[in-house]
């Protein structure tokens, strides 16, 4: 984890349960951020991130696995 007691969460996958339920019950959460996401498509992916205000959009999942600023991984 970081230098802060924030824990940082990467999402794989952000279905319509992930946008109705999960994400918004994530960002009521103290001390817990989603940090970012990876989609099926870029596009989706950018969409779900501006949506929400997820800062990162992965290309892929490896590239969101090898984030070392992710706390966890959640697979929608």
């Amino acid at each position: 984890m970081g230098t802060t007691n924030e824990i940082r969460i990467g999402i794989i996958g952000a279905g319509a349960n992930m946008r109705e339920r999960h994400l918004p019950a994530f960002q009521q959460l103290p001390g817990v951020k989603v940090a970012g996401v990876v989609n099926r498509s870029a596009t989706s992916g950018q969409k779900i991130a501006t949506e929400f205000g997820i800062p990162t959009v992965y290309p892929t999942v490896e590239a969101l696995l090898a984030d070392d600023k992710i706390d966890a991984i959640v697979i929608g």
